[in-house]
């Protein structure tokens, strides 16, 4: 019995990730940025419970509040404010007892008696070393710390958001520019131009006659303009999978079943020059000035869309020089799927080695 969990045990350390686990440990630089990305995602995710002028809990008239939790509610529409905690300075509320964040100011909170750049060493205003303002304030007296804790959750947002959309676009577009070149990619003639088709009208009656919806829910806010967005991309996946379903019965003609080459790599290449040539500040700030509500999600998202390029190329390049080695060969022999030697084989295994 003890020699079956040994083996188990001693196959479970041979896996790929406990390999990765063990590689990536070894590797001291790494495990120290990684702790450092852990702490700064725990302060962005946790900013709210950082540095805040409302409390993270309450007593006040012998009932129990929590403000931080319900100021979500409240800016997402599901709650409201207590008359009594409606537009209110919370450093003057008389609470039975209090559980106040690490720093208790919000960014933008004003502390008109320490305004006009006080320094962390200046002499303060302040009531006790609780409410010290410990890296100064600014002009208008916002405190300083609290404005940094907050800006960290912004500049991960963008990252972790823009960097996602950038390396699924990027990977995707790369991989297949790469592993097909121009002559490896055959589609019926069917299929190709049924797929045109859809391709054209389904943009058209998505996005084209949609834009005015579009735009109207882009100028309202973020939230609309994402419900506007993924019907638009309902749409334009209809249309693209029943002009497959039609050239799958089509494919049995002779006239619509012959097989043509699609140059996938000119036309990809030719796309992300077209990417290049687009001014990203300007767009953006287009985007920005279409919005009644400037939203953060939306920039981020454009420039996710815009930053893919550089991680196409990359992976593009790689894939020119990983799809003709053996082991790409040998999972094309054994029968698996592009996609699965394209995502796995090419992708993960060959990027592992370094």
């Amino acid at each position: 019995m003890s020699t079956d969990k040994n083996n188990i045990k001693q196959a479970q350390d041979q896996s790929y990730w406990a390999i990765v686990k063990r590689q990536f440990y070894k590797n001291k630089m790494a495990v120290w940025s990684l702790r450092f990305i852990v702490v700064i995602f725990a302060t962005g995710t946790l900013a709210d419970f950082i540095a805040n002028d409302k409390p993270i809990a309450c007593g006040y008239q012998g009932k129990t509040y929590f403000p931080i939790v319900n100021s979500y509610g409240v800016s997402m529409g599901i709650s409201k404010w207590n008359r009594e905690f409606a537009n209110v300075d919370w450093h003057k509320l008389k609470f039975d007892w209090t559980l106040m964040p690490l720093i208790p100011y919000s960014p933008q909170y004003q502390d008109y008696d320490n305004s006009d750049f006080k320094g962390p060493f200046d002499e303060q205003s302040v009531s006790s070393f609780r409410f010290k303002h410990h890296l100064g304030t600014d002009k208008l007296g916002r405190d300083v710390m609290a404005g940094m804790i907050q800006g960290t959750r912004v500049a991960m947002l963008v990252g972790v958001i823009s960097m996602s959309i950038s390396v699924f676009i990027g990977i995707l577009m790369g991989s297949l520019a790469g592993y097909y070149g121009d002559t490896r990619l055959k589609m019926s003639r069917g299929r190709l131009w049924f797929n045109l088709a859809a391709l054209f009208f389904g943009f058209f009656y998505a996005f084209g006659v949609r834009s005015y919806a579009i735009g109207d829910a882009l100028s309202e806010g973020a939230g609309k303009f994402l419900g506007q967005l993924v019907l638009s991309i309902f749409i334009f996946a209809l249309f693209m999978i029943v002009a497959n379903i039609i050239a799958k019965f089509l494919k049995r003609i002779a006239f619509f079943g012959k097989q043509i080459t699609i140059p996938l790599d000119i036309v990809i290449s030719r796309l992300m020059e077209v990417m290049t040539s687009i001014p990203s500040l300007l767009l953006i700030l287009s985007i920005c000035a279409l919005m009644k509500k400037p939203s953060i999600f939306i920039t981020m998202c454009v420039i996710g869309v815009l930053g893919w390029v550089g991680i196409a190329k990359y992976v593009r390049a790689e894939l020119l020089k990983v799809r003709s080695l053996e082991f790409i060969e040998a999972a094309q022999a054994l029968g698996y799927s592009e996609m699965r030697i394209i995502m796995k084989h090419a992708i993960l295994i060959h990027f592992h080695r370094y």
